[in-house]
């Protein structure tokens, strides 16, 4: 058996031996087809966004400035629920309950595709801890987070915009109960106050850079923004 199974010729390696070649291809082929997968794999979780806040934080609006920004997809799911089931979220609301809606909405979570692109959740999303493995499996969870009171002067009359709350739940009750869920499954929390939707746009791609390059996003970005993970 020949000492190198690679020889040296004009600067190209080749088999010392043809027979080498054998086990040479697969093993080769094998390997960059692993390479090429984790390369895919990180580039789609680069190009997600995953988008979760109370209603009337911007998250449509946000995304939507983000996937131009971005060149991807945009989903909101609060309108996939919509034009799948063929009903508002209100009256979805009203025909299943609390409980029916969330079963509705977790499934179509789960359905979110791998070349999602930025995706706009609904308010009540982070309900479900399944379905937001499964978007945090897609890329970076990043919080757009609303303060109370401006809060209260977007939203306007909750039951005709279909946010899901208990009976007689205000939205002071509501704000306190999803705030710590949504803390938990943000990778990114990125303040909207006073920004407009530009500038949120601009400190969350800052954030996603500040985190993929593995620096704190509190001591390289703007203090409206700051990682969890």
């Amino acid at each position: 058996m020949k000492e190198t199974l690679l020889q040296k010729q004009d600067s190209i390696f080749v088999a010392a031996d043809p027979a080498a070649v054998i086990i040479l291809i697969p093993a080769f082929a094998q390997m960059i087809a692993t390479l090429a997968e984790k390369g895919f794999r990180s580039l789609k979780e680069k190009q997600n966004l995953i988008l979760i806040g109370m209603p009337g934080a911007g998250k449509s609006t946000v995304g939507v400035l983000l996937a131009k920004q971005r060149g991807t997809a945009f989903l909101d799911t609060d309108i996939l629920i919509q034009t799948g089931k063929g009903y508002y979220l209100r009256e979805l609301i009203s025909r299943h309950g609390i409980s029916g809606f969330r079963k509705i909405e977790e499934t179509y979570l789960l359905g979110v595709p791998a070349d999602c692109g930025v995706v706009a959740t609904g308010g009540s999303a982070v309900y479900s801890e399944k379905a937001m493995a499964h978007l945090k499996s897609l890329g970076p969870v990043v919080y757009l987070q609303i303060e109370l009171e401006p809060l209260k002067a977007r939203l306007g009359n909750l039951s005709e915009r279909g946010v899901l709350r208990m009976p007689g739940q205000t939205i002071d009750m509501l704000y306190a109960e999803r705030r710590p869920l949504y803390e938990k499954y943000a990778d990114i929390v990125v303040s909207t106050a006073g920004m407009t939707p530009d500038q949120v746009v601009a400190l969350v791609l800052r954030g996603i850079r500040g985190t993929y390059s593995g620096q704190n996003p509190l001591d390289t970005i703007d203090p409206f923004i700051y990682s969890l993970a």
